[in-house]
């Protein structure tokens, strides 16, 4: 009977009704729409910086991020490899192992300490997309197969030297012997450090290293099955070091969490004001009807009813509303999550340049808006709902 009651009481005033529910109703869109640009953006952002070149896993020896050396390489990574996609299967988009290791850079009279990468062309094409950072064209083709090397922007500013030129690389290789030999130039890397880049066969040639890899760079369709992931590696190989993107980009990591922490209480405000809008326009709603809830006290209502009827009413509404929304919502926060809202000028979140906002739709950002506009409208209907069922019948049927 309650239930007829709180559903024709709402139907009796439609323009009331229809303004109550059109602010929850917007509420809740904000309320979404705010939480999955949030989370779409920074999602966005990491997923982008992990596939430019650390991957989402990576498999080391043990002990290999405190003392990296190449007498503590990954043995037969073609093997490490076959195991990765039997365990993970159509979750792993790539695997790109890599070769790691100091070195000197010589040109003419210039000499500098670099870190030499070795990457497979093929193989890390399909893991990341440090090859698309590279200017000058796809590396290691034809004739550059063996003797091409890549060196960062700031290298080739500070040895002033243009593609094509040659260059000597020295280092130590895994038994303890120097090798030195002659590269050219054949493509720039638009960021990094004092890194040269070699091809793998080259390398292990280089570097007395057959046969081996220092890390394997594992990237996966979906950054949100990292961790799901992490435990079937390292189930795999209990014997190796298996780290997520967070502990190999560590200082990233850390500048995307401080971020984020500013953004959720500005979020959290967000919310509080969502939450409030819609509690001046409830308690308007129902403290305009003083005069109506008097009628049915003296009908009968016990105070009890009269409190459940109110609130029982709101509750309904905004529940009806939070549907309403939960589609439109989840209709945009998807469009935006494909396209994003463009940025009249670039911004940088964690040391990346962004251009778009992008939404993401997921449990968090359909859920908390619900629970912040039914929790309101329900909370905010008690107290009118207990002064209308405390207040002398005189004065209830007296108000306009």
């Amino acid at each position: 009977m309650f239930w007829r009651i709180a559903l024709r009481n709402l139907f009796r005033n439609k323009r009331r009704t229809l303004l109550t529910g059109l602010t929850m109703w917007g509420s809740y869109i904000l309320s979404s729409m705010t939480m999955g640009l949030v989370g779409g953006t920074y999602g966005f952002v990491i997923d982008q910086f992990t596939r430019g070149s650390s991957g989402h896993l990576q498999i080391l020896s043990q002990g290999y991020l405190d003392r990296p050396s190449l007498q503590n390489s990954l043995p037969h990574p073609n093997e490490i490899s076959s195991q990765v996609q039997q365990a993970l299967g159509q979750e792993l988009q790539g695997l790109a192992p890599r070769l790691e290791a100091g070195g000197l850079l010589v040109s003419g009279k210039e000499v500098l300490g670099v870190q030499i990468i070795a990457i497979d062309p093929v193989q890390e094409k399909q893991t990341t997309r440090l090859l698309q950072q590279i200017q000058g064209g796809s590396p290691w083709n034809g004739t550059n197969a063996n003797n091409g090397i890549v060196l960062t922007r700031d290298l080739v500013e500070r040895l002033k030297l243009t593609l094509g030129k040659d260059l000597v690389l020295m280092s130590q290789g895994a038994d303890g012997s120097l090798g030195n030999d002659r590269f050219k130039v054949i493509g720039i890397m638009n960021e990094g450090a004092s890194t040269v880049y070699l091809n793998m066969n080259k390398a292990q040639e280089f570097l007395s290293s057959q046969e081996v890899a220092t890390r394997m760079i594992i990237t996966l369709k979906d950054l949100n099955h990292t961790d799901e992931a992490l435990k079937k590696v390292r189930l795999l190989f209990p014997d190796k070091d298996i780290q997520p993107w967070m502990v190999i980009e560590e200082e990233f990591y850390r500048a995307m969490k401080s971020d984020q922490s500013a953004i959720f209480l500005t979020m959290g405000i967000f919310l509080f004001l969502a939450a409030f809008g819609v509690l001046n326009t409830v308690l308007m709603a129902i403290l305009e009807r003083t005069r109506e809830f008097g009628i049915m006290r003296v009908l009968g209502t016990q105070d009890k009813q009269l409190i459940f009827v109110i609130v029982l009413e709101q509750i309904l509404l905004s529940l009806t509303m939070c549907l309403f929304g939960a589609l439109t919502a989840g209709f945009l926060n998807i469009f935006l999550s494909e396209h994003g809202i463009p940025y009249p000028a670039p911004i940088e979140i964690g040391g990346m340049t962004l251009h778009h906002l992008y939404g993401s739709l997921n449990w968090s950002n359909m859920l908390y808006p619900f629970i912040v506009v039914v929790c309101s409208s329900a909370a905010v209907s008690l107290i009118p709902a207990i002064r209308s069922a405390r207040l002398p019948l005189v004065k209830a049927l007296g108000e306009r």
